[in-house]
């Protein structure tokens, strides 16, 4: 499972999560299924909070390392 995770947001700041669980906490935060992408691929998501109330919208890579 890739390990390297890239966050874009439109407020114009990026996040970048790298670990072996990195694909856990992004995909168990968002609506899409973070934890299929393959590296360098990427996906649009919604961004939630623990109560499932939406954060925001953000656009997520995944690779080796960014």
């Amino acid at each position: 499972m890739p390990e390297d995770f890239f966050f874009e947001v439109p407020d114009g700041f990026c996040i970048q999560l790298k670990g072996s669980d990195a694909a856990a906490v992004i995909n168990n935060l968002s609506t899409n299924e973070i934890a299929k992408l393959e590296p360098g691929s990427s996906c649009e998501t919604i961004v939630i909070n623990l109560r499932g109330w939406v954060v925001g919208h953000a656009c997520v890579y995944c690779g080796e390392q960014f």
